[in-house]
């Protein structure tokens, strides 16, 4: 497998900073988006606020941040891949997969799985949470988010999951439904409070809540999905992967 070179590195630190400084400025709009006269009501009963086009948004940019990270070599889509010289020895190994036997069909769909492998945007993405993000990051990212199973006839808890693994797969769905289905993952409420999402000091204690930014009903359960200290546990995330990366030996 091929490694990043210098030249690439350089590449990925200035598209990785240029989101950084992007999701940087759009929180500087929020200022000017507090406006609760702006709140509509949804066809379920709730509420919601533009503001959340923006704090998807900010969600969104961080966590592209994320697989773009986790390649580990220079990004190539699928056609550039079949011919580039670079990717020679990743296609050799690919094409070592197959038999005389191998329908044609099957050829493509293995030629393609084995790309993915390598190039592919969950791949990247996994990798950048399980082998580039230090320790700590890593543990900072999956405590800032909760996953609660809710009895919807109750309004009752029924379980928190611990699982990582969901918690990372629902990081990725966040990313994946964005680009893919339009889908806004975020809080509207940054539209109708001022400093959002902020510690609130409680007998001089600062405490950090929980913010529900979305909803899933699974057989008779509603999940939800809550985040705390977003998007600032995100940006964080990202600049330590930024900064293991950059001192990885990976590069050639």
């Amino acid at each position: 497998m091929t490694r990043h070179t210098d030249a690439d590195w350089d590449g990925i630190k200035t598209l990785v900073n240029e989101r950084l400084e992007f999701v940087d400025l759009i929180t500087q709009l929020n200022a000017h988006f507090i406006n609760p006269s702006l709140i509509r009501h949804t066809p379920e009963g709730g509420w919601t606020h533009p503001w959340i086009y923006f704090d998807s948004l900010r969600n969104y940019l961080l966590l592209t941040c994320f697989d773009l990270l986790g390649q580990p070599s220079a990004y190539k889509d699928f056609q550039t891949w079949l011919v580039a010289k670079s990717a020679e020895t990743e296609r050799t190994a690919a094409l070592a997969k197959l038999s005389e036997s191998t329908a044609p069909l099957e050829i493509a769909s293995i030629v393609h799985r084995e790309y993915l492998a390598i190039h592919g945007t969950r791949n990247a993405f996994f990798r950048f949470i399980d082998e580039v993000l230090p320790v700590p990051a890593r543990a900072a990212l999956l405590y800032s988010v909760r996953i609660r199973r809710i009895d919807p006839n109750l309004n009752k808890e029924i379980e928190v999951v611990e699982s990582e693994g969901d918690k990372i797969r629902w990081l990725y769905n966040i990313r994946n439904s964005y680009t893919h289905k339009a889908v806004n993952t975020g809080s509207p409420a940054g539209g109708v409070f001022d400093n959002f999402g902020a510690p609130i000091v409680i007998d001089g204690i600062a405490k950090q809540g929980w913010t529900p930014i979305q909803w899933d009903h699974v057989h008779t359960f509603r999940i939800e999905y809550s985040v705390r200290n977003w998007p600032n546990v995100l940006r964080e995330t990202v600049v330590a992967g930024l900064e293991a990366a950059a001192s990885s030996p990976a590069r050639t």
